[in-house]
């Protein structure tokens, strides 16, 4: 009998060491502090301008701006060492002197990290109010807001998130969390 509860009692308390183990190795990684970084690009505007952003895992902010050009800035959040894990990139197609489509876009390239809560990226667009807009926003955990602008049609996209959009001359919105 003295051997057996021997045996139970070590079993515990090696199964008890374990779970102190992983909890602080998990509690280390999830609360490590995160490296950051500021991504801008800025293109000149058009007349007509369709905006497609995209983010896995953050915000996207519109903003009205009195400047000719739309700015667009990525906030990226990661843990320490993994910057590089997110890419941004703009691009745009200029059709005509008055028609852009512009492709704002965060992506995170080695999906094999395992856990991504402390990934992010944020998308903010300020856009010049002397343009007309379509809007495309997709986010698949994240917050989505959109002030009053030139919008003909937006799309609003979240998995995981609100949107809050303020709108008086929009002909078509379609949105969904």
């Amino acid at each position: 009998m003295e051997q057996q509860t021997k045996i139970i009692i070590t079993v515990a308390i090696i199964l008890a060491a374990v779970l102190v183990i992983s909890a602080y190795v998990f509690l280390n990684s999830a609360l490590k502090p995160l490296d950051q970084r500021e991504d801008k690009t800025s293109n000149a505007g058009a007349k007509n301008v369709e905006i497609q952003a995209t983010t896995f895992n953050g915000d996207i902010q519109i903003q009205t701006s009195t400047n000719k050009d739309i700015e667009v800035t990525y906030n990226v959040e990661t843990p320490k060492g993994h910057l590089n894990d997110i890419v941004t990139a703009t691009t745009n197609e200029t059709e005509d002197q008055n028609n852009l489509i512009l492709v704002a876009e965060a992506k995170l390239v080695n999906l094999n990290q395992g856990l991504t809560v402390n990934y992010r990226a944020n998308i903010m667009i300020k856009l010049p109010n002397t343009s007309q807009y379509n809007l495309s926003l997709h986010t698949l955990n994240g917050n989505i807001v959109k002030p009053q602008v030139n919008d003909i049609i937006v799309v609003a996209n979240t998995d995981n998130g609100n949107i809050d959009i303020k709108d008086s001359n929009c002909t078509s919105i379609n949105a969904s969390s």
